[in-house]
């Protein structure tokens, strides 16, 4: 995620559907921490400016679902189309 995104604590996690896999706005989680990701390769770690010379955002998802307790996935096809 770009660092000039705004990214905020709690707001939901979704499919894109940009990749033809998995359809969009499928819910993945929730925000639970965001922070700057390492500097540019090159530019020296100045921490006053962490923000402007990271490349990108690590975020942390807290899953929509409880993962251990899983027991049925249900898989989503794409319909074909018809001629």
């Amino acid at each position: 995620m770009s660092t000039r995104a705004e990214v905020r604590i709690g707001e939901a996690v979704v499919t894109s559907g940009d990749d033809d896999i998995y359809p969009a706005d499928l819910l993945i989680g929730h925000v639970a921490g965001v922070d700057v990701g390492p500097a540019v390769p090159g530019v020296p770690p100045v921490p006053l400016l962490r923000e402007e010379t990271a490349l990108f955002r690590l975020i942390d998802v807290q899953p929509s679902i409880d993962m251990p307790t899983l027991e049925n996935v249900l898989i989503l096809r794409a319909e074909e189309p018809q001629p």
